[in-house]
């Protein structure tokens, strides 16, 4: 028969391992349901997503934005040195390079993806990336002037004679879905290079200008 000391003293072992145990398992789940994590951080917290480099509510509606409105939104055209300031009622030529300019503007401000895409040479989008959805992109300070001609220029499996353009303007809280190579409210230059195909000028392709 074991002596009533050594009957106290497993009693005692088999206390400390079950209090042993209770705070292990308390342990656990307070690690698990983020209370030993770092105060003020939420677990659950997800970060806004940005539109641009904007939060969703710094961007004005358009038909709210009238500091856009009261930006310079002209298309500024120049060419051989002569310059003018294509507006709705601009009268222009047969083969009007300028034409070409003021469907391209009128297209991208207006979010008109199909017209849009009629600004560009069949095939074009075969090989460069097509916006999928086109919001209206509020350009402004927008400057088009000739830079050089090219002859015999092959792209794909045809060869133009292109007309060259330095084409730079800005847009007012850039949502990416047209440029991602800039920020808004910056100039970055593009070389436009459009040729013409029956009748109509288009645009063959569109890099960055280096002057």
């Amino acid at each position: 028969m074991s002596s009533p000391k050594k009957a106290d003293g497993k009693k005692k072992r088999i206390v400390v391992i079950a209090v042993a145990a209770a705070i292990a398992a308390a342990v656990g789940v307070l690690y698990f349901t983020g209370a030993f994590k770092k105060p003020g951080v939420n677990a659950n917290y997800v970060p806004p997503k940005l539109i641009g480099e904007f939060l969703p509510e710094e961007i004005i509606p358009l038909e709210e934005d009238e500091e856009y409105f009261s930006l310079d939104r002209d298309v500024h055209y120049e060419y051989a040195g002569v310059g003018t300031i294509l507006t709705d009622g601009t009268q222009f030529s047969s083969g009007d390079c300028a034409k070409l300019f003021k469907k391209f503007f009128d297209a991208l401000k207006a979010g008109d993806l199909a017209a849009l895409k009629e600004c560009y040479v069949e095939g074009y989008f075969d090989s460069n990336e097509s916006p999928d959805s086109l919001t209206p992109q509020r350009a402004y300070d927008i400057r088009v002037s000739f830079y050089s001609s090219s002859e015999d220029v092959k792209f794909g499996d045809t060869v133009y004679d292109l007309e060259n353009f330095k084409v730079v303007y800005k847009l007012r809280f850039n949502d990416l879905t047209f440029r991602s190579d800039t920020l808004s409210d910056v100039w970055k230059s593009q070389l436009f290079q459009i040729a013409l195909v029956d009748g109509e000028y288009r645009i063959v392709n569109i890099n960055q200008f280096f002057s």
